[in-house]
C-alpha cells in the first residue's frame, strides 16, 4: 500500500446556543484519509497531521450538507467553536458538495455515513496493541502497479498470521 488510512464512525449530538439540537453522523479520521480520497476543502483547511497525536487542541471539518443545512452555507464558519457531544471544536474546514464517503466505502452505523462532521481520530502510542475495538475501518491506496488481486493475497496472509496469534 502507499498509504493506509483509519476511521471511526459514531453519531454526535450537535447543539448551539442559538439552534435546536440535532442528531449528526461523525466520522473520526486520520489526517491522511481525506487528502488520500482526493477530498479538498471548500474553504479553511483538512487535518494536519500533528492533529493525529492525543493532547491536540479539538478541530472538526463540516460536511456540506451540515454546512449549507444549518450555517446557510456562510464561510465565516471557518474559525468559530460547535458543540458535539458537550465537547467544544473549532471548525478548521468545510469539504465541498462533490465529496462523500458511500458506505461501499467507509461502512459506519446510523446516520454517521452522511458524513455531516469529520474528526480527528487521535490514537495512543500502544494503540497498534489493544484488542478491545473491533468497528476501526482502515482503508487503503494501492501502490502504483499492485493489482487489488495481489493486496488480496498479501492481506489473506496477513489476516491468517494475525488469526494465529491472537486468536
Amino acid at each position: 500500500f502507499e498509504t493506509l488510512a483509519i476511521a471511526l464512525g459514531a453519531n454526535y449530538n450537535l447543539t448551539d446556543a442559538d439552534r435546536e439540537p440535532e442528531r449528526v453522523g461523525g466520522i473520526r479520521v486520520s489526517s491522511n484519509l481525506l487528502p488520500m480520497l482526493g477530498a479538498a476543502p471548500l474553504h479553511g483547511r483538512l487535518f494536519r497531521p500533528d492533529e493525529d497525536r492525543p493532547g491536540q487542541a479539538p478541530v472538526a471539518i463540516l460536511g456540506a450538507s451540515l454546512w449549507n443545512r444549518r450555517y446557510g452555507g456562510d464561510p465565516k464558519i471557518v474559525g468559530t467553536m460547535v458543540t458535539l457531544n458537550g465537547a467544544r471544536y473549532e471548525v478548521v474546514g468545510v469539504l465541498p458538495p462533490r465529496f462523500s464517503l458511500p458506505r461501499e466505502v467507509l461502512p459506519t452505523l446510523g446516520v454517521a455515513e452522511d458524513g455531516d462532521v469529520f474528526l480527528p481520530l487521535p490514537l495512543a502510542a500502544d494503540a497498534a496493541t489493544i484488542r478491545t475495538r473491533e468497528d476501526y475501518n482502515i482503508l487503503g491506496a494501492l501502490k502504483p502497479g499492485v493489482t487489488a488481486a495481489r493486496a488480496q493475497i498479501e492481506l489473506d496472509v496477513l489476516t491468517a498470521a494475525l488469526r494465529a496469534e491472537h486468536p
